[in-house]
């Protein structure tokens, strides 16, 4: 899995530099095989074992570096944009409880489709 250094900084005041952090992660168990530069921006090549399914996103593998470092983990906040949101109920209807026992869904509203802005393109 490639890591953004820049992203894992969101979520972790890392002091380390990212040669200094790759060691520190393959010496805690997920070997990062590689440091890369693309655009300027460093990427961590993460091997994760199938037994840390907890780190298969940016979020886990930030987790891992805090634990690792013993840095604080800050979470981003994202909070609804209103409290009514998510409350509509759309009728649904199990024909097979053995095969699904539990069904959830989520209704999402005022989603306008258009071209994603410039940063998100970048980060991408």
């Amino acid at each position: 899995m490639k890591v953004p250094f820049d992203w894992l900084k969101e979520y972790v005041d890392i002091k380390l530099k990212p040669r200094e952090l790759a060691d520190k992660l393959s010496m805690g168990g997920l070997e990062v095989g590689a440091l890369e530069e693309v655009n300027g921006k460093v990427l961590l090549e993460v091997d994760i074992l199938p037994n840390r399914g907890d780190c298969h996103s940016i979020i886990g593998v930030a987790r891992e570096v805090s634990a690792i470092t013993g840095a604080k983990f800050k979470r981003l906040a994202c909070p609804p944009k209103s409290r009514k949101a998510g409350r509509r109920r759309v009728p649904c209807r199990v024909e097979d409880k053995d095969l699904c026992p539990r069904y959830m869904a989520k209704v999402i509203e005022g989603i306008t489709i258009k071209e994603s802005p410039e940063w998100l393109k970048q980060r991408l």
